[in-house]
């Protein structure tokens, strides 16, 4: 998709995860794009990835998101879109083989759907985005500027009430001075 840029190095993109965890960043964060391909391999790779990533960043949690391409400009066919439960099937299946992994369940996906997927191992989600650059700077409501549509427009405190409904306690800050020092 990146054609100019230095994005368009693949190899150099696929390993940057690699290089911030060897930097010491203490969170690593994948995830597909899905609706690009069949889900079920670009899962199958992504888990892969991420179980690397667990042996040679060892000092890093990682962590594995599930964005689903929706939305597309109409010139623009998703051919591969996983169903809400091919989308289940593979968190499952990921949960199976990588125990230790968070799950990050961003606002792409309906409010219905990420509250039923809490109790299935998500152990972040996201609440109040705006998916425009600058998007928490700005005032102005310019959807035309958004990288993607959200599904999921509630506030941090409304989602932080579905995991309490859900028997969970929200937790705001997973991060403290004494783990660095």
């Amino acid at each position: 998709m990146h054609r100019r840029g230095r994005k368009r190095d693949y190899a150099y993109r696929l390993t940057a995860i690699a290089r911030a965890g060897r930097a010491g960043v203490r969170r690593l964060s994948l995830g597909a794009l899905l609706g690009l391909y069949h889900w079920w391999a670009d899962g199958f790779w992504l888990g892969l990835h991420a179980r690397h990533l667990q042996k040679e960043c060892w000092q890093s949690a990682v962590s594995l998101s599930f964005p689903r391409l929706r939305h597309a400009p109409a010139r623009f066919k998703v051919e591969h879109l996983p169903s809400d439960r091919e989308l289940v099937q593979l968190m499952l299946a990921l949960r199976l083989f990588l125990p230790e992994a968070g799950f990050n369940l961003s606002t792409r996906e309906s409010p219905r759907l990420r509250d039923r997927l809490i109790p299935l191992g998500v152990t972040m989600m996201s609440a109040g985005s705006s998916t425009r650059p600058g998007g928490y700077a700005h005032l102005d409501n310019d959807a035309a500027l958004e990288q993607f549509a959200i599904e999921d427009g509630r506030s941090p405190a409304e989602v932080a009430a579905a995991i309490r409904r859900a028997g969970y306690d929200p937790v705001w800050k997973d991060f403290d001075r004494a783990f660095i020092e």
